[in-house]
């Protein structure tokens, strides 16, 4: 059972006026794709990384290795 078929990262992403890294999910679902974007979620710690999506976005904790 697959639970992520693809993953965005700093490759994917552009950056706002402040420098924020954005991962913008056009990206999968633009013209020519077969994704809907009501099926695509961005998880991260950072609400500037998708914040072009904040209905799509599911902010999680920090995380530090250390803290296991």
């Amino acid at each position: 059972m697959h639970f992520f078929e693809y993953v965005l990262n700093r490759e994917q992403c552009s950056s706002n006026e402040k420098g924020h890294e954005i991962k913008n999910l056009d990206f999968f679902t633009g013209p020519g794709s077969n994704r809907d974007i009501g099926d695509c979620i961005i998880v991260d710690n950072s609400i500037y990384c998708y914040q072009n999506h904040l209905s799509n976005g599911l902010r999680v904790p920090n995380y530090n290795f250390s803290d296991i």
